[in-house]
């Protein structure tokens, strides 16, 4: 009898269990906002979104060389995406030609050209182009 109470107890903590872990591993617009979102209105300005750029760069460059190759950007950059933004065609991207991209594609994704991205718009093609450079 202990042991059908103990195992029915166990099955009602795994789905909540799998419920939480599909939380905390979600990612898109709802956790770049709750992480980089400074001052809490619902959206992204310029500076929130460079800043969180800046901070993926930094995780990315696993050599800590101060530049990104396709090998430290594979899953972010394609090689098309690295050529257009290697500005100075060392076949690698600088902070600068990073934080550029990103500035690019935050553009893109404003739609209403207010200078915020809202959930709606980093959820759209060219907001998801963005997030793949925040995550």
């Amino acid at each position: 009898m202990l042991r059908i109470l103990l195992s029915l107890v166990l099955i009602g903590f795994v789905p909540a269990a799998a419920s939480a872990q599909g939380k905390t591993r979600a990612g898109g617009a709802d956790a770049v906002l709750q992480q980089w979102d400074a001052d809490h209105d619902g959206t992204l300005d310029l500076a929130e979104v460079k800043k969180a750029a800046e901070a993926k760069f930094d995780a990315l460059d696993r050599d800590h060389d101060g530049t990104l190759d396709l090998k430290e950007l594979r899953g972010v950059l394609g090689a098309k995406d690295l050529r257009q933004a290697d500005q100075d065609n060392d076949k690698t991207i600088d902070k600068n030609e990073y934080t550029a991209l990103v500035e690019k594609r935050f553009k893109a994704a404003d739609k209403d050209n207010d200078g915020t991205l809202d959930k709606k718009e980093l959820n759209s093609r060219a907001g998801k182009a963005l997030l793949r450079l925040l995550q």
